[in-house]
This record gives C-alpha cells, sequence and structure tokens, in this order.
C-alpha cells in the first residue's frame, strides 16, 4: 500500500497495483490543483510529487512506465492495462502517438513503434 495525501491534508493508501496513470495537475484540466493527479479505481489529487508518487506505485507495480507528454513532462502508465497505439493526425503539437487508459486518451511524444514495444512488453492490449 502506498500512503498519499490529498489536497485537503487528508492521508490514504492505495495499493499501488491498482494505478493506471499518474501525472503533475494542470491547471486547464484539473479542478483540484494537488501537485499531482493518480488515476486509479478512481481519481485522487494528491500534493505528492508526481516523480516520487511514480517511484513508490513502482515498488508494486512493474508494468508502470514513463511516456513523454506532447508537452515534455512525463506521464506514467500501467502499460498492462493501456490499448495502443492508437490513430492520431501525424506529428501534431508534438504528439506521435497515443494509448488508451482506464477509458482515457493518452497522447505521448514516443511514437507508435515505441507505445507498440512497451505495451506487448506489459503483456498489455498493444495493436498489431
Amino acid at each position: 500500500m502506498i500512503k498519499l495525501t490529498k489536497s485537503n491534508g487528508d492521508s490514504f493508501e492505495i495499493d499501488g497495483a491498482t494505478v493506471l496513470r499518474i501525472r503533475k495537475t494542470v491547471a486547464d484540466w484539473d479542478n483540484d490543483l494537488g501537485n499531482t493527479l493518480v488515476n486509479a479505481s478512481q481519481d485522487f489529487v494528491v500534493v505528492e510529487e508526481a516523480s516520487a508518487v511514480a517511484a513508490s506505485v513502482k515498488t508494486e507495480l512493474a508494468t508502470l512506465h514513463s511516456f513523454t507528454q506532447p508537452a515534455g513532462s512525463p506521464v506514467w502508465v500501467d502499460a498492462h492495462s493501456a490499448a495502443g497505439p492508437m490513430p492520431i493526425a501525424p506529428n501534431r503539437d508534438g504528439i506521435n502517438s497515443a494509448s488508451d487508459v482506464g477509458g482515457k486518451r493518452q497522447y505521448v511524444r514516443e511514437t507508435h513503434q515505441q507505445v507498440r514495444d512497451i505495451i506487448q512488453a506489459a503483456n498489455g492490449k498493444g495493436n498489431h
């Protein structure tokens, strides 16, 4: 179990194996501006930094993989739970590929082949 802190100061524990995605919060996308958004069985906004959350989760979830978001910041995805690569318009705003995880589309700078290889190595739902 990973111990985290909500933006209101309340601590809670989460099973790292249930995490689907971790990323830094973004003002235009997230209602609650803690430091990090953790998508699992529900969404959590926590005060811990995304890289620290990812390091803790990685101890319980070996298939957690770091990708690069189009703007350059990291996003960690459970490659086993991901499906992809997904079709996108080529090279649009730093987007080279995408995957679906937890019902959400995650755009990344990595190529379709890199996304496919990572997802397949984790026994995820890679497109052939």
